[in-house]
């Protein structure tokens, strides 16, 4: 990332993304403020940065993140990842959505989900399955 990028947000949450993939946890310390906060809105949980760091370096198993989308400006973004297993067997679904300041991650919150089937009661709308 330059000065000149127009979007750092979306710059530091690809490597975020990219980070934890690689699990480069040096790394990772490397995009997240001193006093970043993180909260996962699924559970309610906190973390500081260290604890971040700590709980996708000890998470059992190998996982691999896969950026699907992300959306950014200078000072704030939102990303949405897969998260999965080496065989694909799990498969899960973040959302994170960052504040940045002097190109650093100040504020993280998270909300993961399952990849679920279909209620076979739902219909689609209109037009889309």
């Amino acid at each position: 990332m330059t000065s000149a990028d127009p979007r750092p947000a979306e710059s530091i949450l690809r490597r975020l993304i990219e980070l934890i993939d690689a699990q480069d946890w040096d790394g990772l310390r490397t995009v997240l403020a001193p006093d970043v906060t993180v909260t996962f809105a699924h559970t309610g949980e906190q973390f500081d940065r260290d604890g971040y760091i700590a709980l996708n370096r000890d998470y059992p198993g190998r996982w691999f993140l896969e950026a699907q989308r992300v959306v950014a400006d200078d000072r704030s973004g939102a990303a949405h990842a897969l998260v999965f297993n080496a065989d694909r067997s799990e498969v899960h679904h973040v959302g994170s959505f960052a504040s940045v300041a002097d190109g650093l991650i100040t504020e993280l919150t998270e909300l993961w989900v399952e990849l679920t089937e279909p209620d076979p009661e739902r219909r689609p709308a209109s037009g889309l399955s």
